[in-house]
């Protein structure tokens, strides 16, 4: 036995409008009910500009994220710090996707990794005794709480300082992430 109910305006006990709909489908939340559902926010994504990012070889070097695609709750610094940090009453687990591309020098040991408040805690490594393009991509879910902030750092042991690529319309050098629901 199945049962079938027909509104057009679903109402909280006090008479409040929580959602409607036309009749054809389409339904609109009332700004009652906004934020009442969950969602993947805060969102965020940025990445390093044409030039690229100077990095010494032996030293774990920040990168200027100056390029942002998406910031839902101005959450991510993209002007001094470059980095992300969680606003008050979002904290959570966060799915963190982050890379970084080296603009064809030869490094045994290529990486890319996220820092929490100033350590690190996701890591990315690619090796290469040859000039090439290679990359060092991962993701990782972190628990974060309100206050904490993540920063993308590239270091490599070859020689001299390097070039980290950037574009400003590619993306190669990166970092972003967003809060799940449910977990």
């Amino acid at each position: 036995m199945s049962s079938i109910i027909k509104v057009n305006t679903f109402q909280d006990a006090n008479g409040n409008a929580l959602f409607s709909s036309d009749g054809s489908g389409t339904v609109t939340l009332d700004s009652n009910f906004s934020g009442v559902l969950p969602d993947n926010t805060p969102a965020f994504m940025a990445y390093v500009p044409s030039g690229g990012q100077s990095v010494a070889a032996g030293v774990p070097t920040k990168m200027p994220l100056t390029i942002e695609i998406l910031d839902t709750d101005n959450a991510f610094d993209s002007s001094t710090n470059y980095r992300f940090t969680v606003p008050s009453g979002k904290g959570g687990y966060y799915n963190i996707v982050f890379g970084a591309q080296r603009s064809g020098w030869p490094s045994n040991r290529f990486e890319a990794m996220v820092r929490k408040n100033g350590t690190s805690i996701l890591f990315a490594e690619s090796y290469s005794a040859v000039n090439d393009y290679t990359s060092a991509n991962a993701s990782g879910i972190l628990n974060l709480s309100a206050g904490d902030y993540i920063e993308l750092f590239v270091y490599h042991n070859g020689t001299g300082t390097q070039t980290v690529r950037g574009s400003n319309t590619e993306v190669f050098t990166y970092m972003g992430g967003y809060k799940l629901i449910g977990a």
